[in-house]
């Protein structure tokens, strides 16, 4: 495995918890743990969408990513280090001529039994809301199969849902959904047309089980909704959000909690020492994407990387404020993440 995938994703594993106040998972059982699959996900958080999917998974994954994230020569080298690699898409400015060797790269890999990770609907957008998936998607399943006829590949569709795409300890739902043999499609349908046309609709329709899907039109007063609805009844996966919004339940909001001043007032010393890092990576990571739909990204990010630096300087100053021995310094800085989990767990939030 990857050594920086690995690392990263023990860290992953720890921080996640920590960034969101509920993170539910459901359909795990659906993962062919022995068998190559290509998964496909709904695409609103950049990459937290990415983050999230491989967060409770112990295979390693590689991603197909916009290839106009990779402009910068250390930008891409970074990404290609986490299994990261780029599609080409026309409205990128890149073109599409290098996808006949990205589509070799993805056969090639789905062929060694790896998991590969694909956005079918090819776009990326910060709201309750599902795009139509695009074919490259089947065409990448299919041609795998093609080149290699006894490959027992299967798509799991993954649904991703948040109850706030910006906000910090929100909610969110990570749904794996029913596997979909690309050999039984390869195997029912003759024509190239039909085998992408069949297997796209099979994807989409999975995901939409799973996805919570708003309309544009009156979009703002639905997600009131929704928010209300999610506050009342705490739903456990996407499928749950779904059938919430066909039913057209409006509830009213979730009573608040009694004494919740008294959970702020116990908080307040444990996350005190927290809130200028998290003022400042906040303001930054604004400042660097304008709360885009990267904006969640980044902040997880500097959150992850941040948080551990500053909590060290912390120790190292408490220790010689203290005239503590050195070796102290370890033991000071664990108290900084279990404050941070306590005084979270003790405000609720």
């Amino acid at each position: 495995m990857n050594l920086i995938y690995y690392i990263l994703h023990r860290l992953v594993k720890i921080t996640l918890p920590l960034y969101y106040r509920r993170v539910n998972v459901s359909g795990t059982k659906n993962l062919p743990l022995d068998k190559p699959v290509l998964l496909a996900v709904n695409h609103q958080n950049a990459f937290l969408d990415a983050v999230l999917v491989v967060y409770q998974m112990n295979k390693q994954a590689y991603f197909l990513a916009r290839s106009d994230a990779f402009k910068n020569p250390i930008v891409g080298k970074i990404l290609k280090g986490l299994n990261i690699v780029p599609i080409y898409r026309a409205q990128d400015g890149t073109g599409v001529k290098n996808n006949g060797e990205v589509f070799t790269w993805c056969y090639q890999t789905l062929a060694e039994n790896k998991w590969v990770l694909i956005f079918p609907e090819g776009t990326c957008e910060p709201h309750k809301h599902m795009f139509p998936l695009k074919k490259g998607m089947a065409r990448i399943a299919l041609g795998a199969v093609e080149k290699y006829p006894n490959l027992d590949l299967h798509i799991v569709p993954v649904g991703l849902n948040y109850s706030d795409h910006m906000g910090f300890r929100s909610d969110v739902w990570i749904d794996y959904g029913e596997p979909i043999s690309v050999q039984k499609v390869a195997r029912e349908y003759s024509g190239s047309g039909d085998r992408i046309n069949v297997l796209t609709a099979l994807v989409e329709a999975e995901l939409r089980t799973m996805v919570l899907h708003l309309e544009k039109e009156g979009y703002e007063e639905s997600d009131k909704t929704m928010r209300r609805n999610i506050a009342a009844l705490e739903p456990l996966s996407g499928k749950h959000l779904v059938e919430i919004e066909k039913s057209k339940l409006n509830s009213e909001r979730a009573p608040k909690r009694k004494f919740q001043w008294i959970n702020d007032a116990l908080s307040f010393p444990l996350l005190l020492v927290h809130r200028p890092l998290y003022f400042l990576i906040d303001k930054l990571a604004e400042k660097l994407t304008g709360r885009d739909e990267f904006f969640p990204s980044v902040k997880y990010g500097f959150c992850t990387l941040f948080f551990p630096v500053y909590w060290m300087v912390l120790s190292f100053v408490v220790v010689q404020a203290l005239s503590l021995p050195w070796l102290a310094a370890f033991a000071v800085w664990v108290v900084f993440p279990v404050s941070l989990w306590a005084g979270l767990k003790v405000k609720k939030v």
